[in-house]
């Protein structure tokens, strides 16, 4: 038995073939977002979010996160250049406009576009 193992291991290795269930992936996808804060922190206002469009300063933004955080028992926040990091990698614009940072990004172009595809 250990030989058939090992020769089906030989065999992915070899061939980088290896198959993955949806519900396997869907487990993945779902612990990724669980581990990320800034994601949970999306997650959570786009359930009482009444705009289709996040328009915050960076500081206000991060305040909210951090409050988010606290309540939700993340014990480990992230810094504020990472939270904004993640925010970008996320998919929302970072601009400056007078002395302030925003951050935005638009849900109704984001819902058309994928319609779309």
């Amino acid at each position: 038995m250990l030989n058939w193992i090992i020769d089906g291991a030989e065999r992915v290795i070899k061939n980088r073939d290896i198959f993955i269930s949806s519900e396997c992936e869907a487990f993945k996808q779902k612990f990724i977002k669980e581990s990320d804060s800034v994601a949970m922190y999306e997650a959570d206002f786009l359930e009482t979010m009444k705009a289709s469009i996040y328009f915050k300063t960076v500081t206000d933004a991060y305040l909210e996160y951090k409050v988010y955080c606290q309540e939700a028992g993340h014990k480990y926040p992230l810094g504020r250049n990472n939270f904004v990091s993640r925010m970008e990698h996320l998919g929302f614009e970072k601009t400056k406009q007078a002395a302030s940072s925003f951050l935005e990004k638009n849900y109704l172009k984001i819902k058309v576009v994928n319609e779309t595809e």
